[in-house]
């Protein structure tokens, strides 16, 4: 399954597998009129009705199905989607920068669950399989809006062994806060319909960075096991805040959090203002050398990292990079 989001605020899922049926109400795709452009349906108008309400993906995976969509208002025409998939699959969640409050997760266990089924009859030669449900059917979308939750940038899992069949829930930490000054960092625990608990969305912690337009925002673990978010603010070196409190408080399953700071400890790391992005351990950074960007600058971020940078010459640049030019307008190569 692949999840992407698209400038019209929508989220959409891909169906990579051929498992899943076309949409509800979507027609054979003959019923569609070869003489039309558009490709206008020909089937009863109650079903025309019902799918109106619903997703119509052309009868077909090209344009993905639309799992949520949040609209832009006011001035704003566009809302761009910025997805992110929890690493055990389960959530997708969704914002945009501009143009709405709104952050929305989209529930995608179901999904992997009939996957798993649907693999296991495979394999047994005496089943068979005569209906498949339709893809949004197995989909669940929770909505919140506050200001806070502008910007998505990164979500993150908390690892306390939860098993939606035995009634218990998760929690995950999404952190917010592209194109303005204030990292926010949100937990998100999923309604337990079981215990009668409903989602609930709280942001913990509202944090001034060290610029004033974060650009980049990203979760990671250190070498040392810590859990950290990461932010990055225009012309500024990424800072990175310790949220080790919020894995002790989960592994403990303590849910008193009278001794939870303020604001998290931080430390900035240097040789970072130019990063254009950050993988595990280390941030990439272009390179300023004679005002030319043929160097990259691979920045560690842990501090017991034995080299905090090395900057890499790209593929082209080495003449470039050992050349002056002479008087008669030749460069000379490997000259001091």
């Amino acid at each position: 399954m692949a999840v992407a989001g698209f400038t019209d605020g929508t989220l959409r899922l891909f169906d990579l597998t051929g498992t899943f049926v076309k949409d509800k109400y979507a027609p054979p795709e003959n019923d569609f009129d070869d003489d039309d452009s558009e490709g206008s349906l020909h089937f009863d108008d109650e079903a025309k009705h019902a799918s109106s309400s619903l997703i119509n993906s052309h009868t077909n995976q090209q344009y993905g199905a639309v799992a949520c969509q949040i609209h832009a208002r006011g001035i704003h025409t566009v809302a761009m989607m910025d997805v992110a998939v929890s690493e055990d699959g389960l959530y997708a969640f969704g914002g945009v920068q501009r143009g709405s409050v709104e952050l929305a997760a989209v529930y995608l266990g179901d999904i992997e669950n009939y996957l798993n089924e649907h693999q296991d009859k495979l394999q047994c030669a005496s089943a068979s399989i005569t209906t498949r449900p339709c893809l949004l059917d197995l989909v669940e979308v929770d909505r919140h809006a506050d200001a806070k939750l502008k910007g998505f940038g990164a979500c993150k899992r908390l690892w306390n062994g939860w098993e939606r069949s035995k009634n218990e829930r998760p929690e995950y930490l999404l952190l917010t806060g592209k194109g303005i000054k204030n990292i926010h960092v949100w937990s998100f625990k999923p309604s337990c319909l079981g215990k009668g608990q409903q989602s609930t969305w709280t942001c913990i912690y509202d944090c001034a960075t060290n610029g004033a337009t974060i650009h980049q925002l990203y979760f990671r673990t250190s070498n040392t096991g810590i859990l950290q978010s990461i932010s990055k603010s225009d012309d500024q070196k990424i800072r990175v805040w310790d949220l080790s409190y919020e894995e002790c408080r989960i592994s403990s399953g303590s849910e008193d959090v009278s001794d939870r700071p303020k604001r998290p400890p931080y430390k900035d790391i240097t040789s970072t203002e130019g990063t254009v992005g950050v993988c595990c351990h280390l941030a990439f950074a272009s390179g300023q050398m004679g005002g030319m960007n043929n160097i990259v600058n691979v920045v560690g971020l842990d501090a017991e990292s034995p080299y905090n940078s090395s900057e890499l010459a790209l593929p082209g640049g080495a003449q470039i990079l050992n050349s002056r030019p002479s008087r008669s307008g030749r460069s000379q190569v490997g000259a001091p």
